[in-house]
């Protein structure tokens, strides 16, 4: 955490911040860390070659940072944003609408309201823009090889799934299943069907049916294959 050491004011009343070393990084590459005062703290953030101070006006004015007749709503001011720029001859006010309004000199832009939280926008020094640059450099080469990894293990992920696909059970394995299938399934379906008042199995019905589940077993048990005939079934409707 950055102290009011941090601060310093260029000879046109300009303020300058210094950017410390355990500085934290925040979304798309922007950087952000607090400048600890006795009047509360100081969080101060980037974007786009841009530095943001945002605290209580107190903070911010005992760190040297703003003056009081700068601040929105003061008297005579704009009431929400208020811009100040610095000029040869020292820093002035511009009132009214600053939508589109551009000035050749550095300026801050201050936002908020003095009963609450106050923020100004001021542009980095050169050297803190290169940095700034940099570390947003940085963050997107930390990002693209993140998701590189990520691609990596979801297409390792992917070709394990299909060579789980394309392995092929044991063949006892797969007899043991189709066994306990006709099993299970088999005698469920007479079962089913006799419980059902809408049709009845003749007896030579039932016993075709067995039949055919016994010798599905037994090809099943030798590994060949068995077609069932379905006109060997004869199902009488009631």
């Amino acid at each position: 955490m950055a102290n009011a050491e941090s601060i310093t004011t260029l000879p046109n009343g300009y303020p300058c911040i210094a950017i410390p070393d355990d500085f934290k990084v925040g979304d798309w590459g922007s950087i952000y860390f607090d400048i600890d005062t006795p009047l509360g703290k100081i969080r101060v953030s980037s974007s786009y070659g841009r530095l943001t101070c945002t605290a209580s006006p107190n903070a911010l004015i005992s760190a040297g940072l703003l003056l009081p007749d700068w601040l929105p709503g003061f008297a005579g001011n704009n009431k929400s944003t208020q811009l100040v720029v610095f000029t040869p001859h020292g820093p002035i006010l511009i009132f009214g609408n600053q939508r589109g309004f551009r000035v050749p000199y550095p300026s801050l832009q201050v936002r908020g309201k003095a009963k609450s939280n106050i923020s100004f926008t001021m542009p980095a020094t050169k050297q803190q823009a290169i940095f700034l640059k940099e570390q947003r450099r940085l963050f997107d080469e930390q990002q693209e090889r993140a998701r590189e990894v990520e691609a990596r293990k979801n297409q390792e992920k992917q070709r394990t799934e299909e060579r789980k696909k394309k392995q092929k059970l044991p063949l006892q394995e797969v007899k043991a299943n189709a066994l306990f299938a006709i099993e299970t399934y088999g005698g469920a379906f007479l079962r089913l069907a006799q419980d059902d008042t809408r049709f009845i199995f003749t007896g030579s019905a039932q016993a075709e049916i067995l039949r055919h589940l016994s010798a599905i077993k037994q090809i099943v048990q030798k590994g060949e294959s068995y077609k069932l005939n379905s006109s060997a079934l004869s199902i009488v409707r009631s």
